[in-house]
């Protein structure tokens, strides 16, 4: 099967993977790459049927909650992907991946408060994670907290103190 891919014979691929999962459906790593196949190849519904199938077999699989995360939010099923986000986030809540993603979905139904706080949580999980120490800073730039803001930039400038970004926002607030 990894043969056909790496030729890039497409059509040969998915046939023999979907054979997989028939030959051996309790082998949920065929079942997964075939949807990571068609997630790829944005083929969404087919992707969902799949992983549907997989998280009816293990709950608590926050990896198959995350992948039809994916897809919902491809669908554009927002309510859906906020919920399954979530599922994840309360399995594994030492994710600051999730913390960061559910942030963003809290921040686009304007919820940004939780937005806040989700960012805080996935800076105090990895807080040497330039990334989530900007996002975070934005935040609070948004809601014109300005002292946390000035906060964040000093990290951001520990972190990149070549940053030439950071350095612009931190003389602008001295003035």
């Amino acid at each position: 099967i990894d043969t056909l891919k790496i030729r890039n014979l497409r059509v040969d691929y998915e046939k023999k993977l979907i054979e997989a999962t028939s030959n051996f459906p309790d082998e949920s790593e065929f079942h997964i790459t075939l949807g990571d196949w068609y997630i790829e190849r944005e083929e969404y519904k087919k992707a969902q049927s799949l992983f549907k199938k997989l998280h009816i077999q293990d709950e608590n699989n926050d990896k198959i909650l995350y992948k039809l995360w994916i897809i919902n939010l491809e669908l554009q099923d927002f309510v859906s992907a906020e919920y399954l986000l979530t599922r994840a986030h309360n399995i594994k809540p030492d994710n600051p991946k999730y913390h960061q993603i559910l942030a963003e979905i809290k921040y686009n139904l304007e919820k940004i408060d939780e937005s806040i706080e989700l960012m805080e949580k996935a800076v105090d999980l990895r807080p040497g994670k330039f990334e989530y120490i900007e996002i975070l800073g934005r935040l609070y730039k948004e809601v014109n907290n300005i002292h946390l803001y000035y906060k964040t930039l000093l990290k951001l400038n520990a972190l990149d103190p070549l940053n030439a970004k950071v350095k612009a926002e931190l003389a602008k607030l001295k003035q």
